[in-house]
């Protein structure tokens, strides 16, 4: 919970922001989106939080933002790009 508040105020700022809209000035939207994932510590390990934020980062922000951050995850969004386990 303390994730959100902290980003509350660049929430906020997106709330009104839709990927489809053409005026959406999409490198500043990115930017933003990107701070709040990095900025979250959503998943921890014995050794501290997770340094791969995008699956918990994305699918966090879904719920508050559904219509400017779609959920990623590993098994459906490594198919559509051909990506490959970085093991």
């Amino acid at each position: 919970m303390q994730n959100f508040k902290n980003a509350a105020p660049k929430l906020v700022d997106l709330n009104l922001a839709r990927i489809y809209d053409s005026d959406l000035d999409s490198e500043k939207v990115e930017s933003t989106v990107w701070q709040i994932i990095d900025s979250m510590s959503l998943v921890t390990t014995i050794g501290g939080p997770v340094k791969n934020k995008l699956v918990s980062g994305t699918k966090a922000l879904h719920h508050v933002l559904p219509q400017l951050v779609f959920p990623v995850d590993r098994e459906y969004t490594q198919t559509f790009f051909a990506w490959h386990n970085s093991e």
